[in-house]
């Protein structure tokens, strides 16, 4: 059975590897309109990360950053996969992949979970939601 401090730092972990890849690529050659969408999905995750925080430190919990190592190994394969090829429409299918991955990551661990905290559990809500409308947004750069 998943803990209830499990989900919460998976939440955590989701929205600061998002923010991670997203300030990735901000640092390339996108349009105007791709940099906007990835700055305002970069607010929703920052509320949900101080959301996160708050409800960390209301249970005792400490929230771990993104360890320096795996900041690492994302930033190489993201760099990998963009070797070559920088188009709007190929990092947007990136973005896309990423968060579906760890939408469904999210919604299994939300299966084996008891759900027993209200709050938590809307927030997990929140993040599903975030990542489900920014799929959306970055469909239309595809």
């Amino acid at each position: 059975m998943i803990t209830s401090k499990k989900v919460l730092t998976d939440i955590f972990d989701t929205v600061q590897s998002q923010q991670h890849f997203a300030n990735m690529i901000l640092g390339t050659t996108i349009c105007t309109n791709f940099r906007q969408t990835l700055n305002n999905r970069n607010m929703e995750l920052n509320a949900i990360e101080n959301e996160a925080h708050i409800l960390a430190s209301q249970r005792g919990w400490e929230l771990e950053d993104l360890q320096p190592a795996e900041k690492y190994f994302q930033s190489k394969r993201i760099r990998r996969k963009l070797r070559g090829c920088t188009s709007d429409t190929y990092i947007a299918e990136m973005l896309i992949c990423d968060m579906t991955d760890r939408l469904n990551q999210g919604l299994r661990a939300l299966h084996q979970w008891n759900g027993a905290d209200s709050r938590i559990r809307i927030l997990s809500q929140k993040l599903i939601d975030c990542e489900n409308a920014g799929i959306r947004q970055l469909q239309q750069y595809l």
